[in-house]
């Protein structure tokens, strides 16, 4: 099956091929990192550290894609509905 084909399918796949999209999701976690670096006072975290609604670091990595993502959806759904 061609790229073209799959594209149409799952319109998602275009997005994993634009470079503005990468060069984005880069921007975004160099953010994130310095921010969590300011919050820690210079020091990177530890997998140990809390990280996101009592879980560590270690334990949200741990999670499934689908579980991460989930959170995640939960997160701003109620950030949404505070808004």
């Amino acid at each position: 099956m061609e790229l073209s084909q799959l594209v149409r399918l799952a319109p998602e796949l275009q997005r994993a091929s634009s470079t503005e999209t990468l060069e984005a999701e880069q921007e975004a976690i160099a953010y994130y990192r310095r921010a969590a670096v300011d919050l820690t006072g210079g020091k990177p975290p530890s997998l140990q550290d809390e990280f996101l609604e009592g879980l560590t670091y270690q334990a949200y990595f741990a999670l499934p894609e689908a579980s991460q993502d989930a959170l995640w959806e939960r997160i701003f759904a109620e950030d949404d509905e505070r808004s």
